[in-house]
């Protein structure tokens, strides 16, 4: 069974080195913004231009790389902190916003 594309593991968002390479081929930090009101959490890449630049909301988050394929790591112990969030180790659904280079991770139902 392989692993999941996105999971949350030890309170750090884990993306698989397929995903990077597909959204953040390029990228040592992005851009982090939770919507409360829909549960939704954004990650965008860290380029001046991004729209999300334009949230009060938002924050800098390096991409940590976690092993030799190109794993990276996002460590948002606080994020979850913050916004009540459970912690739990799972597995993690997405879409791409193609339109604004967005990855949005809903995380309440």
């Amino acid at each position: 069974m392989s692993e999941p594309r996105l999971r949350l593991r030890g309170q750090h968002l884990w993306m698989s080195h397929e995903l990077v390479a597909e959204h953040f081929p390029d990228a040592y930090a992005v851009l982090v913004n939770f919507n409360k009101g829909s549960g939704v959490l954004w990650i965008g890449p860290m380029t001046e231009d991004h729209m999300m630049n334009k949230f009060s909301t938002v924050s800098q988050y390096l991409l940590k790389l976690r092993n030799a394929k190109g794993d990276r790591t996002i460590a948002i112990h606080d994020l979850l902190l913050d916004n009540e969030l459970p912690p739990d180790n799972r597995p993690l659904t997405y879409k791409w916003d193609s339109k604004f280079n967005i990855l949005k991770i809903p995380f309440l139902a």
